[in-house]
């Protein structure tokens, strides 16, 4: 909390103008301080599950060859879509997760390539991205998908792409290389994430990504 603390200075008055000069000052201080707590910026963040649905790639917002399959809305069947490197149960359990208040996931098949869209939102910036930082590890590391460190990528307030081949595109058992480009960015209080494997298209894929955090920006509470 903020507080102001005047002190008293026996035999010293300043003129008036001086006064209110410093009076002014001190609430300025004190109104750009309070400000700065956080409180306009997260409620200008403040995604709800329910705007997911404007957000993901679906039928009026996905690339003409791309065919859709598949949409799930269970929180905890969505989050554990990306786990590899532990259980299911444990990863649902994760601290990381821990204010995770819903989620939703897209799936598509295209020509010679799959694809996904994913997002869930938590119940503020700081858990969000306590989540991004679980998944680009995930993501990225031996244990998990294997993608490597990534590239930083302008989307969101924090953002990175992972380029590779995972052998872990089916489940925790190895299978062959499949090549792999991976979105993930945290935009406020919500993680999303965009995949392409197999012959995807590269410049394609980042369309998707960036027009998917174009409808988040759009969709944010004003």
């Amino acid at each position: 909390s903020w507080s102001v603390h005047g002190v008293g200075v026996t035999g010293f008055a300043p003129p008036a103008g001086v006064a209110v000069v410093a009076i002014l000052a001190v609430v300025v201080v004190v109104a750009l301080s309070t400000r700065n707590l956080g409180q306009p910026d997260d409620a200008s963040r403040a995604f709800t599950p329910q705007n997911l649905d404007a957000i993901l790639v679906w039928e009026n917002t996905k690339p003409a060859s791309w065919h859709l399959d598949n949409l799930v809305s269970n929180p905890e069947a969505v989050l554990v879509i990306p786990a590899r490197s532990m259980s299911e149960d444990a990863w649902v359990e994760h601290p990381a997760f821990r204010t995770l208040q819903g989620a939703r996931y897209t799936d598509f098949t295209g020509v010679d390539a799959v694809f996904m869209s994913w997002g869930a939102v938590f119940s503020g910036e700081g858990g969000a991205r306590d989540a991004y930082e679980m998944l680009a590890t995930e993501l990225g590391g031996d244990a998990g998908w294997g993608l490597g460190s990534g590239e930083t990528i302008d989307l969101g307030d924090e953002g990175v792409v992972f380029t590779g081949a995972t052998t872990k595109l089916a489940g925790r058992a190895p299978t062959d290389p499949v090549p792999s480009r991976m979105y993930l960015w945290r935009h406020g209080n919500m993680v999303l994430s965009l995949g392409g494997w197999f012959e995807y298209d590269e410049g394609e894929l980042e369309a998707v990504a960036r027009a998917m955090d174009s409808r988040a920006g759009r969709v944010q509470a004003p």
